[in-house]
């Protein structure tokens, strides 16, 4: 075979850009009764008011609602554009994923602001979804609302033991809730630095704010409070000698680990040819 054709099977598919992604055409399956066709441009997507879930995870619905279209509509709030999403904000993200721009939704203009925090919740529990911490998340949320214990109860359907409970998941350090509240990290990295008893989270502020998820802090915290290895020794001088401690060589080892063993062994052979 030729050089030039070596060559080119050598460099075959390297440097081709990438293929366009392919487009999904939409789907609208749903019932149209009590239902309305809302572009994606009339919903305010980056509103988390009425978002309870400290998670996100949004890749199963991309899947899902590729295959099969929108199969539950999404509940939206407001008097005009831009909406709020009550219910539905993952299913509005994996839209935007997917590449639509619009959703099968419902607009509730007929209720009030705390009756739409109430209905999100509600839809969520209906559907089992919450987890503690989600609840927590409800409770301290309802809380920087102005909301006493009793309101609470009374919101949420929680016996005060409950609301205590869930409030007591929310005991974190003054730093990670100040950051909570000026929306610099999620509840989930709240959760990370207080699991892990981080009280100093400037350091991770920025990495944050450029997208690191709670998981990836989880594991940048751990690496660095695993107790870091001594390192080996090999020589000690005692008080009538020396001790060399077991070492190995091999051709193939670093040079730096070879520069140690001529080290040792230069220590050991000055104390030797000293004491002759």
């Amino acid at each position: 075979m030729k050089k030039e054709d070596q060559a080119s099977k050598a460099t075959r598919g390297r440097g081709r850009p990438a293929k366009p992604k392919e487009k999904i055409e939409f789907k609208d399956v749903l019932e149209k009764s009590g239902t309305e066709l809302v572009h994606l441009s009339d919903i305010d997507t980056e509103d988390r008011s009425f978002q309870y879930r400290v998670t996100e995870r949004i890749s199963d619905l991309v899947s899902s609602i590729s295959q099969e279209g929108q199969l539950l509509p999404v509940i939206l709030w407001g008097s005009k554009p831009p909406y709020k999403i009550i219910d539905g904000y993952r299913r509005v993200k994996a839209i935007q994923e997917i590449e639509w721009d619009k959703v099968r939704a419902i607009i509730r203009k007929d209720i009030s602001e705390d009756d739409a925090y109430r209905l999100s919740f509600v839809e969520n529990v209906k559907r089992k979804n919450f987890k503690p911490i989600d609840m927590a998340n409800a409770v301290w949320k309802s809380q920087q609302r102005g909301k006493k214990n009793e309101d609470l109860e009374e919101e949420f359907d929680l016996s005060k033991r409950q609301i205590q409970r869930y409030k007591a998941l929310l005991e974190f350090h003054e730093n990670v809730l100040k950051a909570l509240k000026e929306d610099k990290i999620t509840m989930a990295h709240a959760q990370v630095f207080n699991t892990l008893g981080v009280t100093d989270i400037s350091k991770y502020l920025d990495q944050i704010s450029a997208g690191m998820s709670a998981q990836a802090l989880k594991r940048a915290i751990q690496k660095e409070m695993k107790p870091k290895r001594k390192p080996k020794t090999f020589f000690r001088k005692e008080k009538d000698g020396f001790r060399i401690f077991p070492m190995r060589y091999s051709e193939g080892m670093k040079e730096i680990e070879k520069k140690k063993i001529v080290e040792v062994l230069k220590q050991a052979l000055e104390i030797v040819e000293g004491d002759q």
